[in-house]
């Protein structure tokens, strides 16, 4: 088989893992904000919740997405940008994870939309949503400038 074969079966193994990640959510993550959020939230009362355990499972479900994603950026962009989206991909978990609990230990004061936003970030994978169109542009046009040179 040609290298490039296993590049594209590396990243089809990483989607494939981020897609499991989210048809097992309810079996391998402690999320009792999962069924708050898809309901009418704003017209209830958010529910109970032990601090310690969610911490530990949303990074756990961060980690994986993260170890699935960076799997996509490594084998496609062949680690052009892999420090860069390692460091965009760790610094903002930190981040994001002490801002949502900030809402949510003030009991969504601040309003249901910013802490669903921001467990957004820390639940799915949008730093391939982001990230990959992001490095593939700026990949793009160095090519573009290496053939005008």
């Amino acid at each position: 088989m040609k290298p490039h074969i296993y590049k594209y079966i590396g990243i089809t193994i990483c989607l494939m893992g981020l897609i499991l990640v989210r048809v097992f959510q309810e079996e391998l993550f402690y999320d009792p904000f999962l069924d708050f959020f898809r309901s009418d939230f704003n017209n209830q009362k958010p529910p109970n919740f032990v601090a310690g355990k969610l911490i530990l499972s949303h990074l756990f479900r961060y980690s994986l997405n993260s170890l699935f994603t960076f799997g996509v950026l490594a084998l496609y962009f062949q680690s052009k940008f892999n420090s860069l989206a390692l460091q965009i991909m760790f610094g903002s978990f930190v981040l994001f994870l002490a801002g949502y609990f900030l809402v949510i230990h003030q009991g969504f004061n601040w309003g249901y939309t910013s802490g669903f936003y921001l467990r957004r970030f820390l639940i799915q994978p949008m730093w391939l949503i982001l990230l990959f169109p992001a490095f593939f542009y700026v990949n793009l046009l160095e090519k573009e400038s290496e053939i005008k040179s």
